[in-house]
């Protein structure tokens, strides 16, 4: 039954991330995205935000609105981390995300049988995507919809396709700008 689960959050969060090309010609609005910050610990590995390239999409996947934000923080090195957060409770109504939890778990996020009450997480690193199979959990804990910042942490681990553990601790992003696409 777990797996089950797993496998419908999956479908899910994956469905948003089609948001961004199941609409017509996006239409962006221009933030310049240079403000907050971040600090990550990846595998034991310090993670410092070097640049932003963080959006807030809001449109229609497979036939339900919906809304995904991606804080999306490179390195000095050139490495990507992507947290991606998918909320289909409010639909795509809003320029901000809800405050609060969203598990790393599939199986512990609210999701009912139409996915019109449904969030996710989903990590891509370097290039890698990890599942929502872990523990821990992304809390945001403020959301401005007017300046389009948002604030908050992340902590716990996520496993590839083929089962390897991605360890995210200590992680904080603070006041990050984000651009609208709809």
């Amino acid at each position: 039954m777990k797996k089950i689960a797993i496998c419908l959050a999956i479908a899910a969060i994956a469905s948003l991330s089609l948001l961004s090309s199941c609409s017509k010609a996006p239409a962006t609005t221009t933030v310049a995205c240079t403000t907050g910050s971040m600090a990550a610990n990846l595998n034991g590995t310090a993670f410092t935000a070097a640049s932003f390239q963080n959006t807030l999409f809001r449109g229609t996947a497979n036939g339900v609105d919906a809304k995904r934000f991606d804080l999306r923080a490179t390195n000095s090195a050139g490495k990507t981390l992507i947290i991606s957060i998918s909320d289909y409770r409010d639909g795509k109504v809003g320029e901000g995300m809800r405050t609060g939890t969203y598990f790393l778990d599939a199986t512990e996020n609210l999701c009912n049988s139409n996915q019109s009450a449904c969030v996710g997480v989903l990590v891509t690193y370097d290039g890698a995507i990890y599942l929502p199979v872990g523990t821990g959990s992304v809390s945001v804990t403020s959301c401005d919809a007017t300046n389009h910042t948002i604030t908050g942490t992340i902590s716990g681990s996520v496993e590839d396709y083929s089962g390897n553990t991605f360890t995210i601790s200590n992680t904080t992003f603070t006041n990050c700008c984000y651009s609208l696409v709809q």
